[in-house]
């Protein structure tokens, strides 16, 4: 049987390259972004959704389930950056990264995490970041963002384990998205990995038939 996948921010970055690659490999995806169009395929899914909102996780979650009649993998890949000293970010911007990379993934995971422990089974990704792994000078709010994400991953993970819940944290490198668009690219940015660089094990984690399955995945480009 198809492993049904939703995935947020699936409209651009690792979450497209993740669509592409999970529905080529016969993954049925239910892709959810403020850009995309409500629309229906044979495979695929796209929801116009801001998970930000109450209302936009329900019609996100909602509609999964009205297409493809059960959740099996949730990533957790929707986010922003904000780069800085600490002292220049406003409190608006503070909510604003928190909202984005935190709460509504928590939100969106406490509302799929119950229907998962029903059918006794299924897999929660977080796409987090290596700044969650070691702070960064000027990227306090994002990193911060990102150690949340580590802990939620882990305690999640701990208790998750024996029911038949997989937890995985994919902490990527650098990595060529939009998301630099606004902050400008770094020096270093043409050595990035791609999205396709992240999507393929990340696939290749989800459809495997091991009983094992790592809490942890790293991903570093290779010079």
């Amino acid at each position: 049987m198809a492993k049904v996948v939703l995935i947020t921010g699936g409209s651009s970055g690792i979450g497209k390259a993740l669509v592409s690659e999970l529905r080529s490999r016969g993954c049925k995806v239910a892709s959810a972004a403020r850009s995309h169009k409500d629309k229906v395929e044979e495979s695929l899914l796209t929801i116009k959704a801001d998970i930000t909102r109450a209302e936009g996780i329900e019609k996100l979650v909602d509609k999964t389930l009205d297409a493809f009649g059960r959740i099996d993998v949730l990533i957790n890949n929707s986010g922003i950056i904000l780069e800085g000293p600490f002292e220049k970010h406003t409190d608006e911007e503070i909510e604003e990264i928190f909202n984005i990379n935190v709460l509504a993934h928590l939100k969106l995971t406490s509302r799929v995490y119950p229907l998962m422990l029903k059918q006794k089974g299924g897999h929660i990704i977080n796409i987090v970041s290596t700044n969650a792994l070691m702070g960064r000078k000027n990227f306090t709010l994002y990193g911060a963002s990102k150690f949340a994400m580590r802990g939620f991953s882990e305690a999640l993970n701990a208790e998750a384990r024996g029911k038949g819940i997989k937890v995985t944290a994919v902490y990527p490198g650098g990595v060529q998205t939009g998301l630099f668009d606004k902050m400008g690219k770094p020096d270093e940015y043409s050595v990035f990995l791609r999205p396709e660089d992240i999507a393929k094990p990340v696939a290749d984690l989800i459809l495997s038939d091991s009983k094992g399955c790592p809490s942890t995945l790293v991903i570093n480009k290779m010079a």
